[in-house]
C-alpha cells in the first residue's frame, strides 16, 4: 500500500511548464502581433529599458530579454522581480541561485523569426549570445538586419556563437583535449559519438538543440555590414561596450565561442 501523500503541492501534470505547454499555442494564435508590441513598448518605457539580450537564459537588470520559454505566456510581456545567476561560471555545470534584481528588467516569450517586436531606433545595445546558429542562414540574416532596425545611431551590436575556425582547427589538428572540453562533446545533444569527425558534424546540427547553421567570426562581420554596421570587429569574451556584460555572456562557453562587437 502507498503512503498517505501529504504532500499538498500540484501534481506534476498540472506543472507550470505542462499548463504552458498546453496554453501557449493558443496564445500564439490569439494574440495579435500588434498587442505586443504595444504592451512591450509601453513597460519598456515605464521602466527605462534600453538595452536588449536576445535569446538570453534569465532576466538582468536594465535589460530587455526576448526568447522562447516554456514557463512564460507567449506574447505577453512581464516584469519579474529575481533572476538566476551562475556562481560557478567556469566549469562543467554552472551552478544556479536566485536572487533578487537591482533594477528593473522586461522578460518575452516570442518567436523572433517573426521579427524584433520593437519599434526603430529605441535600443541602445543588443546582445545576442548563442542564438545565432539556432536559425537557418536566411534568418539569421533578417534577425541581423532587425537588430539594425531597432538600434539607435552609436548603438552596439555583439554577438557570440560556437566557433566554426576553432572546431575545424582541432579537427584538423586531432586535438583531443578541445573534444573533451566543456565547449564541446558536453555541449553536443548526441550520445555515442565515436570520433572527431563524428562530435564535429554533431556540433553543426546538434539535434534536440537546434543547431542550424556554424559560423565563424568573418562570416558574422560580413553579416553585419551588411545590415548595416560598419565597424564590426572580432573581440574577447567580457570585451564589450555593453553594461552588465558579465551577467549576459557565460564565460564557461569561451572555449568554443568568438565573440563579434559592432556599432551603428
Amino acid at each position: 500500500m502507498r503512503p498517505e501523500n501529504t504532500d499538498k503541492r500540484s501534481p506534476a501534470f498540472l506543472s507550470k511548464y505542462n499548463l504552458l505547454k498546453v496554453a501557449n499555442p493558443f496564445f500564439r494564435a490569439l494574440i495579435p502581433r500588434a498587442i505586443t508590441i504595444y504592451l512591450l513598448a509601453k513597460k519598456c518605457r515605464s521602466h527605462g529599458i534600453k538595452l536588449l539580450d536576445l535569446g538570453g537564459r534569465s532576466p538582468c537588470e536594465g535589460y530587455l530579454v526576448i526568447h522562447l520559454s516554456p514557463v512564460e505566456i507567449y506574447g505577453l510581456p512581464s516584469v519579474p522581480s529575481r533572476t538566476q545567476q551562475l556562481v560557478e561560471d567556469i566549469v562543467m555545470r554552472p551552478e544556479l541561485r536566485w536572487r533578487d534584481l537591482a533594477l528593473p528588467s522586461v522578460v518575452l516569450n516570442y518567436d523572433l523569426t517573426y521579427g524584433i517586436p520593437l519599434a526603430d531606433g529605441c535600443m541602445e545595445g543588443i546582445n545576442l549570445s548563442h542564438i545565432l546558429e539556432h536559425m537557418p542562414l536566411a534568418a539569421g540574416r533578417r534577425l541581423l538586419q532587425e537588430c539594425s532596425r531597432v538600434l539607435k545611431p552609436g548603438g552596439v551590436v555583439r554577438i557570440s556563437c560556437p566557433d566554426l575556425k576553432k572546431y575545424a582547427a582541432a579537427y584538423i589538428s586531432g586535438d583531443r583535449e578541445f573534444w573533451q572540453r566543456m565547449g564541446a562533446l558536453p555541449f553536443c545533444n548526441y550520445t555515442d559519438l565515436p570520433t572527431a569527425g563524428a562530435i564535429f558534424s554533431g556540433k553543426a546540427y546538434d539535434n534536440h538543440n537546434g543547431h542550424l547553421w556554424f559560423y565563424d567570426a568573418e562570416t558574422v562581420i560580413a553579416l553585419l555590414r551588411e545590415a548595416g554596421l560598419r565597424t564590426a570587429v572580432e573581440t574577447n569574451l567580457h570585451e564589450s561596450m555593453l553594461p552588465a556584460i558579465r551577467e549576459i555572456e557565460p564565460s564557461y562557453r569561451s572555449l568554443e565561442s568568438f565573440y563579434v562587437e559592432a556599432t551603428k
